[in-house]
């Protein structure tokens, strides 16, 4: 008998208010092609890409972000070095560091509508609908 998530799947997406987009290549360099001829790395076309667009949360950290073990086993929180996280639903694409996220709309903070945010690292954590991903202000 599987565990029914649609209660908290609700309440989940309805923190994920921000309209987020997530590029990749923004500096045009990962997939360049070395020319033998002239040794020079040419830029692939269509560089950079959107990866995805959906509904998502900027925060800021200073709520737990990840968890490391503790004395007795018992799971605590461990404080993110970086000022901003992201949590996505699971079901979207994996980041990798450098990725760039830009909030391209906002009902809950409008000023953070046009901010833009470098993935730091591939993730905090994944739990049962949300991917947590720590930013950097860019």
């Amino acid at each position: 008998m599987g565990l029914d998530l649609s209660g908290v799947r609700r309440v989940v997406e309805g923190v994920l208010e921000d309209r987020l987009e997530l590029w990749r290549d923004v500096q045009g360099e990962s997939d360049d092609v070395l020319d033998d001829e002239s040794g020079q790395l040419i830029p692939v076309e269509d560089t950079p890409f959107l990866v995805w667009d959906g509904l998502g949360a900027v925060t800021l950290a200073g709520q737990l972000s990840g968890t490391t073990a503790a004395l007795d086993g018992v799971a605590a929180g461990e404080v993110s070095q970086s000022p901003y996280q992201a949590m996505l639903p699971v079901d979207a694409p994996p980041t990798r560091p450098g990725d760039v996220l830009v909030v391209a709309g906002s009902t809950r903070d409008p000023q953070l509508i046009s901010r833009r945010f470098r993935v730091v690292d591939y993730g905090l954590g994944s739990y049962a609908v949300v991917r947590l991903i720590r930013l950097q202000l860019l």
